[in-house]
């Protein structure tokens, strides 16, 4: 093996990943190369630093932290159950409320397509056309065509 295949194979040396005849190769080639050797040490380091996990043990004090934190959290959110639920219930109460209304708009405002005019047939015709009446007012464009749906 040359220098360059050396070095690609050093970390699976440090990783134990290779045959005993090439951990053998790479064993004499780290005596006399000063850079491969380099390169170990460094990765020894750096795989020492990163590649160990943590340790992290709990204490009492932690866990009681913890906890206390959870109950001031839960002693908190009780009083405001109802304040969330006024949150959302309002604008969701108010958004059906106003549906509801463009929708009994719709159905009682009289003229011709209207659902209202269909059930009532001509007394609807009779109905939308008092109405158109009594909006148009003295415009006289809106009085002629009036004139001519009768």
């Amino acid at each position: 093996m040359d220098h360059s295949e050396i070095k690609e194979r050093l970390f699976d040396y440090y990783d134990g990943e290779l045959p005993s005849a090439e951990r053998t190769l790479i064993k004499l080639h780290l005596h006399d190369c000063g850079e491969c050797r380099r390169q170990l040490e460094l990765w020894a380091q750096t795989a020492t630093a990163l590649l160990q996990p943590l340790r992290a043990g709990s204490t009492d004090y932690f866990v009681q932290n913890v906890m206390r934190r959870v109950r001031l959290f839960v002693q908190r959110d009780e009083g405001r159950r109802w304040e969330s639920f006024v949150r959302w219930a309002l604008p969701a109460l108010a958004l059906s409320a106003g549906a509801f209304a463009v929708l009994f708009l719709y159905t009682m405002w009289p003229g011709e397509g209207s659902a209202n005019s269909e059930l009532l047939g001509e007394a609807g015709t009779a109905v939308t056309a008092s109405w158109n009446a009594t909006t148009a007012g003295d415009d006289p464009l809106t009085l002629a065509m009036l004139r001519e749906e009768r």
